[in-house]
């Protein structure tokens, strides 16, 4: 899936280069969409963590 969104956004480059736009706002909105799901996911993974050693110990 990821190879996928790769490859779009890289279409997108190259067609925003041609005419000249804000092509690498896709990119930039692109790393950091990426950033935001990488914390989100290491977030809960934190907290599933937490939750199996604190249910582990109590019970």
């Amino acid at each position: 899936m990821e190879i996928f969104a790769v490859a779009f956004v890289l279409l997108c480059e190259y067609q925003g280069s041609e005419v000249n736009g804000a092509s690498g706002w896709i990119s930039f909105a692109y790393l950091i969409l990426h950033a935001y799901v990488a914390v989100i996911l290491g977030v809960m993974r934190l907290l599933l963590w937490l939750w199996q050693y604190v249910f582990a110990y109590f019970f």
